[in-house]
């Protein structure tokens, strides 16, 4: 059996914007299974909520493996401000702003057959470095 791809879709308006799940064979997910017709997605109101739905839908495909790893890329966000940001200010923002995704259709779901790479961002464990504050003098 294939691995079935999940791509994250942004439909609507600006003004109503709407997320849904398709795959690379031209089916829309529709809560609990694929359906052929497009009127039969399942809207999402987030990119996040979508990224979930798929996330959830590529790691049901992957249970049955038995070998786990986890790998920890460092991500920096710098902010730069008249004023001081706080954690939890930047952690909402960052959580609606960001659209952080795999390009899976374009390159597989990992570096070798059957395998998947699923990245995660964990906003709870958000710090901030000791001495990371700083004023700048830019020089004209």
């Amino acid at each position: 059996m294939s691995t079935v791809i999940p791509i994250v879709q942004t439909w609507g308006t600006k003004q109503a914007l709407r997320y849904a799940v398709t795959d690379t064979s031209g089916r829309f997910w529709a809560g609990t299974s694929w359906a052929i017709r497009q009127r039969d997605a399942l809207l999402y109101a987030s990119h996040e909520d979508a990224a979930f739905a798929a996330h959830s839908i590529l790691m049901k495909q992957f249970r049955r493996h038995t070998c786990y790893q986890q790998f920890v890329v460092p991500l920096s966000l710098e902010v730069f401000a008249d004023g001081e940001v706080q954690p939890e200010e930047l952690r909402d923002f960052a959580r609606k702003a960001m659209k952080f995704s795999m390009l899976y259709a374009n390159h597989g779901t990992g570096p070798r057959p059957d395998s998947l790479v699923a990245p995660v961002l964990k906003w709870g464990s958000m710090t901030q470095p000791v001495n990371s504050e700083r004023d700048f003098d830019i020089d004209e």
